[in-house]
């Protein structure tokens, strides 16, 4: 079978949608042939081609199972799943192995299965498995308007954080995501944020993809707090601007923390529980596969407050 697949190009900074040829008949005994029905577009993928410089982008979809390979015995054709840790979604259909597929549970939309699930497995892995947050916590959270910002903030706030959340002025945030609310047009912006986190300061950072707060955070947080750059995005950082208040600086990377099945099912479980008790409230812009570049556009911004995805 033919599909389109698009791969970013450098030179352009849009995509490059082409056909490219699917051999169903040569799967792996492992493997599955899906066929893609909402693709997310993350912020971490605008990192993929801005920072890293990749081509081959997208690590989440929802799709529907085509073909199995002869030991997937779990899965049959017509099978809703999705997965949220392999690069090079941005197709209509793929041959994914079947250890990166969890079936999606009847009760979530596709749009919800791609776009928010993965961003509460990328927190999970931030607040849960990089740091662990309790009662007590204060966690400071960049782009709390964005979807990802807000997944942040949810998640927190449900392991007990008191979450302060610097967003864009006159975005109407969720008190599900956020105890507080700092705009980033803030003349007083480090003090602002230290008051709000009780005059001492934050236990947590998270950055957004944007993020240009490098120098002032150093200001806002208590000594020993940890910086959970889950991007990447931070590149400008000295060791010595860190010892001003011995913070720690981590990247963590989901094919780190979540490449066995046991723990990426688990967390996935876990998601799927908090939405059914506390549905997050999220917004989304859907746009065609052939929309690609303006989609990308969007998450790119850094301005939306919708999860971007991508329908086929």
């Amino acid at each position: 079978m033919l599909s389109k697949i698009a791969t970013f190009n450098q030179t352009s900074g849009k995509f490059l949608v082409k056909e490219e040829k699917i051999d169903e008949n040569k799967l792996a005994p492992s493997e599955v042939l899906v066929r893609h029905t909402v693709i997310a577009i993350n912020e971490i993928d605008v990192a993929d081609s801005s920072i890293r410089k990749f081509s081959n982008l997208g690590y989440t979809a929802c799709c529907e199972v085509v073909k199995c390979g002869s030991e997937v015995a779990w899965l049959v054709p017509g099978d809703r799943v999705a997965y949220f840790d392999a690069i090079g979604c941005y197709s209509e259909c793929r041959i994914i192995d079947n250890s990166k597929l969890v079936k999606v549970p009847d009760q979530v939309s596709s749009n919800v299965a791609t776009a928010v699930i993965y961003r509460g497995i990328v927190a999970h892995m931030a607040l849960v498995r990089t740091f662990i947050v309790r009662n007590g916590i204060q966690a400071l959270v960049e782009g709390i308007h964005t979807a990802t910002g807000a997944v942040m903030g949810w998640m927190a706030k449900k392991r007990g954080a008191f979450v302060v959340g610097i967003g864009g002025s006159g975005t109407d945030i969720s008190p599900s995501v956020c105890d507080v609310v700092v705009s980033t047009d803030s003349k007083n912006l480090v003090q602002d944020v230290v008051n709000a986190c009780k005059g001492i300061g934050a236990h947590l950072y998270i950055p957004s993809l944007h993020s240009t707060l490098t120098e002032q955070v150093i200001q806002m947080l208590t000594p020993s707090a940890v910086i959970v750059d889950h991007i990447g995005c931070i590149t400008d950082i000295s060791v010595s601007k860190l010892m001003q208040k011995s913070l720690f600086l981590t990247a963590p990377a989901m094919c780190h923390y979540k490449s066995l099945r046991t723990e990426l099912i688990l967390t996935f479980d876990e998601v799927v529980a908090m939405l059914n008790e506390r549905p997050l409230p999220i917004t989304f812009s859907q746009y065609k596969f052939n929309q690609i570049d303006e989609a990308f556009l969007e998450v790119s911004s850094g301005k939306s407050s919708n999860a971007v995805v991508l329908t086929l």
